[in-house]
């Protein structure tokens, strides 16, 4: 099982502007970047955080995609700046 907390990441753009406080995370740094650059090379942002396993509400493990309550995230660390 997973551990009691994990750390996980999400890929935003300024093309789609999803806000950065959202239900979908990832386990995979590597799928949260090709997400911060699928329309747009360099205009990505790749967030990291650190969510409870009780805060999980759903996984796919097709993009190892954690469904979260995002209303417990708090800190959110950018690993990746846009250009």
């Amino acid at each position: 099982g997973l551990p009691e907390e994990i750390i996980v990441y999400r890929g935003v753009n300024k093309i789609t502007a999803h806000p950065p406080k959202a239900l979908s995370w990832t386990l995979d740094y590597d799928i949260a970047n090709w997400f911060s650059e699928r329309f747009s090379k360099g205009n990505g942002i790749v967030y990291k955080t650190i969510i409870k396993k009780e805060d999980i509400l759903a996984y796919f493990s097709h993009e190892k995609e954690l469904v979260v309550d995002f209303k417990k995230i708090n800190d959110l660390e950018i690993i990746k700046k846009e250009v």
